[in-house]
């Protein structure tokens, strides 16, 4: 396996990531019910165009169930490393609010399920 090239796959894979959060936050619907189904089916979907590249590209074409998982693992460590350093930067400096917000956006959802 080549590491260089799995961790570069797993630094996009969290960029876009991480974009795919900002534009969410930007556009207002971050804390809607169904954003972590995006960011959810875009992990997913990184994970397959990545594994599917690096077996085009390093593996002759060719990929055991195996390899297919580890090449998956590593994109996932890498993403959620990313990822995790783009959480900790944004709450922190970008974003001192963000968790009073999440606190604020779990409270409406209750209420609003308790009213139905």
């Amino acid at each position: 396996m080549n590491r260089r090239v799995l961790i570069g796959i797993g630094l996009l894979a969290g960029i876009a990531q991480a974009a795919a959060g900002v534009a969410m936050y930007l556009a207002g619907v971050y804390f809607a019910p169904w954003s972590m189904l995006v960011t959810l089916f875009l992990l997913l979907l990184c994970i397959v165009v990545g594994t599917r590249w690096y077996r085009d590209h390093y593996l002759n074409g060719e990929m055991t169930y195996l390899q297919a998982l580890s090449v998956g693992i590593a994109i996932s460590v890498c993403t959620g490393l990313v990822y995790a350093v783009y959480n900790m930067v944004s709450i922190l400096w970008l974003y001192p609010n963000f968790l009073d917000e999440v606190v604020r956006a779990r409270m409406a959802q209750m209420a609003a399920q308790g009213q139905h």
